[in-house]
């Protein structure tokens, strides 16, 4: 995604094939400048939210670059400023949402269909998604103290929302744990939570029980940025954000992941990929061994207005939004 002018954006969706072949898809988006505020990109598909103060709405959108030749952008939603979108998702074929006034709406991906809806009076809710389980954490009201309530029970939702049409309810399972949930993630295997009491857990979907518990010392606020069975990846949320990598087999923090890092991307078993604040270089880590593994310098004629549009096991794509340019380098 890049700006053309003052009220004009473009979207950009690259396509490589093994042959490193590329195809390029771009649409032009006009909005007022700082108005798009989340972008979710899975394959083909993009979903962004927007909000307008000129108009007081707030409005989700979907693109699909893979419907050639109907590739308009479609508008999925709109609802009041006010209700403010704090969590988008997406997986293969639902697109999620969550928003400051407890509402959660999930819909088809392919028909735009309206598949699941639920409020929670005014609590933010958080949010997951993966093969079509949606996981929800909502607060449980509990202390009364000074004439407000503070939630001191979070209640964990498993919906399947694949689960027969006729029907009635998507809900599996439900279940309570102690404390105010912070940071919500899940896989196929596990859900991931982390507490405002500085509390990490990691709780089966099968018998859902609790496999791991961690207490960690720091008072920033943590997200979970990715899970995976053996580790999940952390983001310290301050002024001078930090990423760190909690190995849940050994239970030890990565100690080498650099602290101008901007953004951080995992591939293999053990190996990270950073983008730094300070230069135009790309450093790759083995964070199990704690080892810098090497330095991946940026071409000179690449300018400052890249992004890291995707790192697999392949490859990692860079894209030059300012000449249009790609760089790829490649793993093995």
């Amino acid at each position: 995604m890049h700006k053309k002018a003052s009220n004009q954006f473009h979207f950009s969706i690259v396509g490589i094939d093994a042959e490193l072949g590329m195809t390029f898809n771009i649409f032009q988006y006009p909005i007022f400048p700082g108005s798009i505020k989340k972008v979710w990109v899975m394959g083909d598909s993009l979903i962004w939210f927007t909000e307008s103060e000129y108009e007081s709405v707030a409005s989700l959108h979907y693109y699909n670059a893979s419907l050639v030749p109907n590739t308009e952008k479609r508008t999925i939603y709109k609802c009041a400023f006010s209700h403010r979108i704090t969590s988008l998702r997406m997986d293969r074929n639902y697109i999620a949402i969550a928003d400051d006034n407890g509402y959660v709406k999930v819909w088809c991906k392919h028909t735009l269909e309206l598949k699941f809806e639920q409020n929670h009076a005014f609590y933010s809710q958080h949010i997951s998604l993966f093969d079509g389980c949606l996981v929800i954490s909502k607060p449980e009201i509990g202390l009364h103290v000074y004439h407000k309530i503070y939630p001191t029970a979070s209640v964990i939702q498993i919906h399947n929302l694949k689960s027969d049409p006729n029907h009635c309810s998507t809900l599996k399972h439900t279940f309570s744990v102690d404390g105010q949930v912070q940071s919500l993630d899940s896989n196929s295997h596990f859900i991931f939570l982390i507490f405002e009491h500085k509390l990490i857990q990691v709780i089966s979907k099968q018998s859902y029980s609790i496999i791991y518990s961690h207490k960690y010392d720091s008072f920033l606020t943590r997200e979970i940025q990715r899970a995976h069975d053996d580790y999940i990846v952390v983001k310290e949320v301050s002024n001078d954000q930090r990423y760190r990598i909690l190995n849940l087999v050994t239970r030890q923090w990565s100690d080498i992941i650099p602290s101008c890092a901007k953004k951080l991307w995992t591939v293999f078993d053990n190996i990270a990929v950073i983008s730094n604040w300070s230069d135009k270089t790309l450093h790759v880590f083995d964070w199990k061994r704690n080892t810098q593994l090497l330095t991946l310098a940026i071409p000179e004629q690449i300018s400052r207005r890249y992004i890291v549009m995707s790192v697999t096991e392949l490859r990692i794509v860079i894209v030059d939004f300012y000449s249009n340019q790609v760089v790829v380098f490649k793993f093995g």
